[in-house]
C-alpha cells in the first residue's frame, strides 16, 4: 500500500495549486517459478491535477495578445488496474 499527499501550493502571479491525496496497493503471490502480480493506482478514482502552471497563454493564433495569466494543468491518471505474470527460469 502507498499513500501519496500534495499540500495547495503557491503558483506565479498568486495562483494556487490544488492539492491531493491518492491511495495505491499493491500484491504478489508465487507458486514454484509462477509470479501473479496485481496493482491498483488511485484506488479512490479521484479526479486529480498531477501538473498545474499558471501562465499566459495564447492557443488560438487568432485571439488578441493577452498578459493576463491562465492556470494550466495535466490530468492525473484514473483508476488503473495491471495484472503482471513472470515465469521464473
Amino acid at each position: 500500500m502507498r499513500a501519496s499527499a500534495r499540500a495547495r501550493a503557491s503558483l506565479p502571479q498568486g495562483a494556487r495549486a490544488s492539492g491531493y491525496a491518492l491511495l495505491d496497493l499493491s500484491a504478489g503471490y508465487r507458486v514454484g517459478r509462477l509470479q501473479l502480480d496485481l496493482q491498483v493506482d488511485n484506488v479512490l478514482n479521484r479526479r486529480w491535477k498531477e501538473g498545474e502552471s499558471n501562465y499566459a497563454s495564447r492557443f488560438n493564433r487568432d485571439d488578441p495578445r493577452s498578459a493576463i495569466p491562465a492556470l494550466h494543468f495535466a490530468a492525473g491518471p484514473p483508476l488503473t488496474v495491471r495484472l503482471g505474470a513472470t515465469l521464473w527460469l
